[in-house]
This record gives structure tokens, sequence and C-alpha cells, in this order.
């Protein structure tokens, strides 16, 4: 019989998988800034049919191994999901169970539905740190349950207050 992992390495690696996606979404928004730059203004969207996709001429990139994204296209906007797993469990016989980390960031806007507008600037995905640890959640978290427990007490202490008629 296999083995639970622990809280700690179950965290442990939800951290790792975390920091692999921020990472590979830095990477792949500067694969697709690059990719997108020459079509400023030109149609990329080939917007026939119920599901919208880049024009066959725009080579999406290869996803990394571990990875999997797609383009999510709307009539004002583009923007990348991408996820990874990481598991969570090993089953007798083979097999695993696993939980999905998943990150999205904006690529460009459209205009006309088609047309490329405007290319993202990067800044919200500049500041997704690659560099969180264990311990830092670990403690955060306990520092959360600390703060609630803080605010349940004050709350409990007006509780006749709490209604919503004045």
């Amino acid at each position: 019989m296999k083995a639970h992992p622990t809280q700690e390495e179950l965290l442990t690696r939800r951290v790792e998988a975390v920091n692999k996606v921020n990472g590979y979404a830095k990477r792949l928004q500067n694969q697709f800034v690059d990719l997108l730059k020459p079509y400023q203004g030109k149609k990329i969207v080939k917007a026939s049919g119920s599901y919208p996709e880049l024009i066959a001429k725009i080579t999406r990139p290869e996803p990394e191994e571990g990875f999997r994204f797609w383009l999510r296209i709307s009539e004002w906007r583009i923007d990348v999901e991408l996820d990874t797993t990481y598991k969570t469990r090993e089953h007798d016989g083979g097999g695993y169970t696993c939980s999905y980390v998943k990150q999205s960031f904006h690529l460009c806007t459209l205009s006309e539905g088609t047309d490329l507008k405007a290319i993202t600037d990067g800044k919200h995905i500049e500041g997704m740190r690659e560099d969180y640890t264990m311990e830092e959640i670990r403690d955060k978290r306990k520092k959360i349950e600390e703060l609630q427990n803080q605010i349940s007490e004050i709350k409990s202490g007006i509780y006749s207050f709490d209604g919503h008629d004045f």
C-alpha cells in the first residue's frame, strides 16, 4: 500500500508547481509578444466558425514539457491560460492523483474582433514570483489563522450589533 504524502510534502509540491507555472507564464508571454509584434494593426484572429483562433500563419509556440496552454479569444482581447500538475497521491497498482496549478495572463487587445490593437506591456506578469518557499507559505498561513482568530474574538464582543438594520 502506498503511503499518503504528508501535508508538508503536498505543500512543498504545490509551492514548486506555482513557482514553475509562474516562470513558464513569463517565458510564454515573451514568446507570444515576440510572435505578435509584426502583426500590430493587422488581422490575427480567424473569426469564422464557433471558436475563433489565431490565423494559420501565426505559429503558436510548442508548450514546454509538463505544461498545457490555450488561448481564450473574445471579441476584445486574447488571454493565455496555462496549467501544470503535481502528484498528490500514488495508487497501488499504478497511477496517481494530481492537482492543477493554473495561471492566466492578458496577451493583447483586439479591434473589430480580429485585428491586433495593442500587445500587453507585461507589467502584471513581471510581478509574478518564482521564489516562494514552503516555510514562507506555512508561516503566512499561520499568521492568517491567528488574525482570523483575533477578528472572531472581536466580532463576538459586538455580536448584538452585527445586523444590517442600521
